[in-house]
């Protein structure tokens, strides 16, 4: 694995770049671990209890307003899905497992962020011109 610089460790003489480069303490990476599975966890529960919701109801399914929103919370809830086990991994092994799982972490993060994005875009109203009047 890498070479990794504690920020605590850094003397008062450090760099810039060791300041950037170094790492939060072990204590503060398990914290920030434990408190995004926690927020993957509650907002795919909501998220999946929402796309349930209209999915099961065929009054809800047929608006296609309802429809949208169920695509964009798609990449949402993969998001939550996959961020709950791999944060709850780094905790338990007290560190990143190996380069390849943090390569993953930023493929669905970067995934689902540009996914949202495009569903939003998608959804933007479409400036219409208006006719030339008749005379």
């Amino acid at each position: 694995m890498l070479d990794l610089l504690i920020r605590a460790d850094l003397g008062p003489n450090a760099t810039r770049y060791e300041l950037m480069r170094a790492t939060p303490s072990l204590e503060h990476l398990r914290g920030m671990w434990i408190m995004w599975a926690t927020a993957s966890l509650l907002a795919g529960v909501s998220v999946g209890i929402v796309i349930l919701a209209v999915l099961r109801s065929p009054a809800a399914r047929s608006s296609a307003f309802n429809q949208y929103l169920v695509g964009m919370m798609v990449p949402d809830l993969i998001l939550s899905i996959f961020c709950l086990p791999t944060c709850a991994i780094n905790h338990a092994n007290n560190g990143y497992i190996s380069e390849a799982m943090c390569e993953f972490q930023s493929f669905y993060a970067v995934f689902s962020v540009a996914g949202s994005v495009y569903m939003n875009a998608l959804g933007a109203p479409k400036h219409q011109q208006t006719p030339p009047r008749r005379q």
